[in-house]
């Protein structure tokens, strides 16, 4: 967590990317991590964002106190591991009204949640779907 807490001192939001099982690259907790961040940076930054995931990897995972500093979102519509997209030649836009049906659960679970949109290889079906669903 040192990159990140090096990183955080220069910005106002950090963003976590969530594997297939819920938790951090390294095998952290997507909590603790935050809880980390902020003990190393007295407090600093003001929101964390999670990108790069589709919300069935990390719904269960927004439980307690500390997941309630997430104010965004930015999901992925595929549910294939964040780097296996990247690999492929075409995109993999799965279920993108689905997607924005699955936004919905965790939205709820995000009292402070501000942003909310789809990450990289997306197009404007999952986003609007999202709006819909959650009835923004």
């Amino acid at each position: 967590m040192d990159e990140a807490s090096g990183i955080v001192s220069a910005t106002v939001a950090v963003t976590f990317t969530i594997e297939t099982d819920g938790r951090l690259p390294p095998g952290k907790r997507l909590g603790d991590a935050i809880c980390e961040v902020e003990e190393a940076t007295d407090g600093y930054p003001s929101n964390s964002l999670i990108y790069c995931a589709h919300p069935n990897h990390f719904a269960h995972v927004l439980r307690g106190n500390r997941t309630q500093r997430v104010m965004g979102l930015r999901a992925n519509v595929s549910r294939m591991n964040p780097a296996e997209p990247d690999a492929l030649d075409t995109l993999d836009d799965s279920n993108p009204f689905e997607l924005g049906h699955s936004n919905a659960g965790p939205s709820m679970l995000l009292p402070n949640l501000t942003a909310m949109g789809g990450f990289h290889r997306t197009d404007h079906r999952p986003v609007a779907a999202t709006c819909e669903a959650t009835g923004t």
